[in-house]
């Protein structure tokens, strides 16, 4: 896992292509079913099961990357 790769599943999970390292969750729209779709998919990529108040602290890709390495 990268950042790279966190940003092509934000990209597929809210459908744009304007997402970047430092994009924040709440300002593109998420919400709690973008938030359990991604904590699915990397619960499915990556076996690790983050908690969904995850999104609420580590609201970009770039610091959701950080605590999913830091689990692996």
């Amino acid at each position: 896992m990268n950042e790279e790769k966190m940003i092509d599943i934000w990209k597929a999970i809210f459908e744009c292509e304007d997402i970047y390292g430092e994009s924040d969750f709440f300002e593109l729209g998420g919400n709690s079913l973008h938030a359990i779709k991604l904590i699915g998919l990397l619960e499915h990529d990556y076996g690790v099961e983050l908690p969904f108040t995850a999104i609420l602290d580590e609201s970009s890709p770039r610091k959701l990357t950080r605590l999913l390495l830091s689990e692996l």
